[in-house]
């Protein structure tokens, strides 16, 4: 079957689709190649990986582009979660992430269940700009040849952009308006998924993708819990995850915002929270203040009131930080010469 228009204009501008180091964070940095006015087309620059899948549609309808990890490179051999980028010639050449299981073996017993719980989680709960979206007919089994490995998949939407870890790498760190702009924007992302009965489980910068527009996506469901369901041990990240995900106890949001917390801070110092960590009378304690001194008061008590090691004691937004007062800050500082240093927080004028 020939190559789409658009997937010919991809192999001409696009040198590949590379391998990740995270598994999780393929839909970050995963290619976002659409079609804009004028006819531009955007691709992840990245090493290429050859694939055993040759030129290969699923369903007659999903050309298979690149692989977007390891697993993905060695195909139909391959026991373990698969990714690919693809475009999807019934919705004028989007460009979609195929991610794949096989349904027989070890994968069924882990892998497999949490395809099915990201599928889960993104059709039948969450329909919200942030996040990926899946259409009603983007979970199916499908198989190479007759008789061959039968694979369980899900096909979403590629965001554009790159992962916040990609961005760190880049730029160190963030800056403070950034942090305090993307902390109101995923605390309404997270209202949703937790509206919905869910919990993320595994925020960290490699499961957020910064778009060309400024703006946060969430991605990765795969670690999703119900909420007051017991932690697993596949729930979370290491430096990321609350207390409560360490000790397998029920999950909440608030596990969430501790997660959000720690991500922030990294971002803020530009080091891991391992790194922060210390010794203190609350577990987990980070000392991160002296990293970022302009960080104001009110601002700094309020993220540290997000990695709370109780969960009751945790806060998505302080009362005393109305959202519009944030928000007003973060413009403020977006325009204010970091030699003028920071700006003292004043809510009550919000």
């Amino acid at each position: 079957m020939p190559l789409s228009p658009l997937a010919a204009r991809a192999e001409a501008v696009a040198p590949a689709i590379g391998s990740l180091s995270d598994i999780a964070a393929v839909e970050l940095t995963a290619v976002a190649l659409s079609s804009k006015a004028g006819g531009s087309v955007h691709a992840l620059r990245a090493p290429r990986l050859s694939t055993s899948l040759g030129e290969t549609w699923v369903q007659d309808r999903y050309q298979v582009i690149a692989p977007l990890n390891e697993a993905a490179s060695r195909a139909s051999q391959s026991r373990e979660l698969q990714v690919f980028w693809a475009i999807d010639r019934d919705d004028h050449d989007r460009p979609k992430v195929l991610k794949m299981v096989r349904r027989d073996g070890a994968a069924r017993s882990s892998r497999l269940q949490r395809l099915y719980c990201e599928a889960q989680v993104l059709m039948q709960s969450l329909h919200h700009p942030h996040i990926p979206s899946v259409a009603v007919d983007g979970f199916f089994q499908w198989s190479t040849i007759d008789r061959g490995p039968l694979f369980q998949v899900l096909v979403m939407e590629a965001i554009e952009g790159e992962s916040l870890e990609t961005y760190l790498r880049r730029c160190q760190r963030i800056r403070l308006d950034e942090a305090i702009r993307w902390w109101v924007e995923l605390s309404g992302t997270l209202q949703a998924v937790h509206q919905a009965g869910w919990v993320h489980g595994d925020i960290k910068p490699a499961n957020l993708i910064v778009r060309p527009n400024g703006q946060l996506a969430l991605v990765d469901f795969d670690a999703a819990l119900r909420v007051g369901e017991l932690a697993t041990a596949s729930c979370g990240s290491v430096g990321y995850m609350a207390p409560e995900q360490r000790r397998g106890d029920r999950v909440g949001a608030a596990t969430d915002w501790f997660a959000l917390g720690r991500t922030l801070i990294h971002g803020l110092t530009g080091e891991h929270p391992l790194d922060l960590q210390v010794a203190t009378s609350e577990p987990g304690g980070l000392a991160w203040r002296d990293r970022r001194p302009d960080v104001p008061e009110a601002i700094a008590y309020a993220l540290d009131r997000l990695m709370a090691p109780n969960m009751g004691d945790r806060r998505m937004v302080s009362p005393h930080l109305p959202t519009r007062y944030l928000l007003n800050l973060a413009q403020r500082l977006s325009h204010r010469p970091p030699s003028l240093g920071a700006i003292a927080p004043q809510a009550q004028a919000a």
